[in-house]
């Protein structure tokens, strides 16, 4: 049966479907739905089922992919709370409806290519210039929580799209057979002006998550090249840099993890007893908690630090910080970071920039001054191990919290083995863990893993983890995708995501993993550049 329009109006609603889904995907989820609605419709109204039916009869790695999807559909039928259930089926559903309706269109030409990925990386960098000026914007009064700079979606998703970006771009530079910016002089500028900026890009957005996955996949991919040196000196002269450069990587990452233990010496019998002003300190020398080096809870005045807060800003002290925390608290903190005294002195050496920092919520000088290095990011990862080691505290915690999800997620797994808890009843189990285990985890954040592979074993179980990972694995393999290089790239970008997080729980996620592999795996890629 013919379409509803002439085919080459289906050809540009679904190519433009396409696009819209890419260029949406750091932007937003509203047209990210458009744009996959937009392309299923089209799907269904386009006609041709008889060469549609063809293409998908026999596919066998479009069978296996789809198995992803099956598992959800399983751990649904003996989900108790149907609805959620449903709702998880909803969410993704871009992993059926996306390979589907790639596989049995006609085949992606080269140019087409080149324009999807094109916009994709325009729109990226689109949206790292709003978050920079979001950033410049706040200079001095930022909030120091740098997700706040990423205002469309999560800033770990948008940090793999910069990483996919840099990806495409690196591979297409010199050749521009991914990327249609042109051969000539001016087209390579703006290449190599894009790496640069999404490169500084990625640093300023400070996800750890992005950071490392670019750094192991400039060093899987230097390994590559380097062992296919012919010459056998450059080829040891090659590998022997790269060992060097991991080494200084371990040898940066050691330093600033001695530098974060530093701590400098007080003499407990020597704490001075009154402030110039003749008012008591209060010591607690029994408190571990340390800021910059320098421990928390000595040399406080809290008459003095309340007037003197009062004297140099509007926010009242015994109130919040931007971020919500108690604002005496943050006060402490920054003023310890600085090897201050608390107490009118201590608060009168702070200037407008201090002021403003505590204020936003920066508990440390090093957000101040280390705002464009990842350095803050350790730090706080670090201050928040050692909270935990020390206090137990878990809350506004993200690193630590992760590490209470896997332990949650490995004791669940524990009692639903074989078939896991069932696609809609995960969240209850969560919580029956927490509250018996670990009731100081923000009642708000009981709901997931953070990692994709244990959350897709707590609500499928056993059985549909090999479904999972057999669905991502052999597609590839029976296609021989996994000589191709971009391919390879993305599946990195992919599988060391999910380490960390659940990639497959947001719509954005799931829709940016559906979509790319689908045009990898489904669209005629491997066929068209080959190991390119």
């Amino acid at each position: 049966m013919d379409g509803l329009l002439k085919p080459f109006w289906h050809r540009y609603i679904y190519i433009g479907g396409l696009m819209l889904s890419l260029v949406a995907l750091p932007f937003s989820v509203f047209l990210l739905s458009v744009g996959l609605i937009t392309i299923a419709v089209n799907w269904a109204l386009s006609g041709s089922w008889n060469v549609k039916m063809n293409r998908l009869k026999g596919n066998l790695p479009l069978y296996l992919f789809l198995l992803l999807y099956l598992a959800v559909v399983v751990g649904s039928l003996y989900s108790d709370n149907k609805l959620y259930a449903l709702s998880q089926l909803r969410l993704k559903l871009p992993l059926l409806l996306a390979p589907v309706v790639i596989a049995s269109s006609d085949r992606l030409s080269r140019v087409e290519f080149k324009w999807l990925f094109s916009s994709f990386i325009g729109a990226v960098a689109a949206a790292s210039v709003v978050s920079t000026l979001l950033f410049v914007q706040n200079y001095i009064d930022v909030n120091h929580d740098f997700r706040s700079i990423s205002p469309f979606i999560s800033h770990i998703r948008l940090s793999l799209m910069v990483v996919l970006s840099l990806v495409l771009l690196i591979w297409s530079f010199g050749t521009h057979r991914l990327v249609a910016i042109g051969a000539s002089s001016k087209g390579k500028v703006l290449y190599v002006i894009l790496i640069v900026w999404l490169l500084l890009f990625l640093v300023v957005l400070q996800s750890l998550t992005g950071i490392v996955i670019a750094g192991v996949l400039l060093l899987v991919f230097l390994t590559l090249i380097s062992l296919r040196i012919k010459e056998s000196l450059w080829r040891f002269s090659a590998i022997v840099g790269i060992v060097f450069f991991v080494l200084f990587l371990f040898s940066y990452a050691t330093h600033m993890v001695d530098r974060y233990f530093t701590k400098y010496y007080i003499d407990k019998d020597k704490l001075p007893t009154q402030t110039i002003n003749g008012n008591r300190y209060t010591h607690d020398t029994a408190n571990l908690q340390y800021e910059n080096g320098y421990p928390v809870w000595i040399n406080i005045c809290y008459t003095e630090l309340e007037e003197g807060w009062s004297r140099v800003s509007q926010k009242p002290y015994g109130g919040t910080d931007n971020l919500g925390q108690p604002l005496r608290l943050t006060l402490i903190r920054y003023l310890t970071s600085k090897g201050l005294r608390k107490d009118s002195v201590g608060v009168s050496r702070l200037d407008s920039v201090d002021v403003r920092m505590v204020e936003s919520g920066a508990t440390s000088i090093i957000f101040r001054e280390h705002r464009f290095g990842i350095y803050p990011r350790v730090y706080q990862m670090l201050w928040e191990v050692e909270q935990y080691l020390n206090v137990g505290a878990v809350k506004g915690s993200p690193l630590v919290q992760r590490y209470v999800f896997a332990k949650a997620s490995l004791a669940i797994i524990a009692n639903n083995f074989w078939f896991g808890t069932g696609t809609g009843d995960f969240g209850e189990a969560f919580h029956h863990y927490y509250t018996n285990n670990e009731p100081g985890v923000n009642p708000n954040a009981r709901f997931l893993s953070h990692n994709q592979y244990l959350f897709v074993w707590v609500t499928t179980g056993f059985f549909g983890f090999v479904l999972f990972v057999v669905g991502f694995i052999m597609p590839p393999l029976l296609l021989g995708l996994w000589r191709n290089r971009l391919f390879i790239a993305f599946m990195l970008i992919v599988g060391l995501s999910m380490l960390n997080e659940d990639t497959l729980e947001t719509h954005t996620g799931v829709s940016f993993v559906a979509i790319f592999i689908s045009l990898l795996l489904f669209s005629g890629f491997n066929s068209t550049f080959g190991d390119e």
